[in-house]
């Protein structure tokens, strides 16, 4: 997750590491294996925010993808990668993906509708035979 996230391998492992290191500093207030994913999560994604503030441009998970679908991820906000990477990589429900961002569900779908226009208009663009919507889409839309 934190590799799509950030498009580095290395610092998402450091990212990642860190993360651990911050759940086991926090280990006694978690109190519960679920509570403790949460909380990974959540700074998971604070330390991607970060990573990527500093440094903005084409890194942003585009080293993993064909052209049209990194274009597409080069133009996501933010909020709308996150929401898309938990949802279609992590495969969360959108009160999780919620909890994870600090937002609502409502925010999330929002950012969900608006990064798969996003995408669909970066895969017209770039190869009309697949939309982004059939590799982005799932039952669950």
């Amino acid at each position: 997750m934190s590799v799509l996230l950030v498009g580095d391998p290395d610092a998402a492992e450091e990212l990642v590491q860190a993360a651990f290191a911050e759940m086991h500093r926090a280990w006694k207030r978690l109190r519960s294996n679920e509570r403790a994913l949460q909380y990974l999560r959540r700074r998971v994604l604070a330390g991607a925010r970060r990573y990527r503030a500093a440094r903005p441009g084409p890194d942003r998970a585009t080293r993993l993808a064909d052209e049209p679908t990194a274009a597409g991820l080069q133009r996501l906000t933010s909020p709308q990668l996150e929401a898309l990477v938990l949802r279609h990589y992590a495969q969360l429900p959108d009160t999780e993906i919620a909890d994870a961002m600090g937002t609502r569900p409502r925010l999330v779908e929002m950012h969900i509708r608006r990064g798969i226009a996003v995408l669909d208009a970066a895969a017209a663009h770039g190869s009309p035979t697949e939309s982004s919507q059939s590799r982005w889409r799932t039952n669950s839309d």
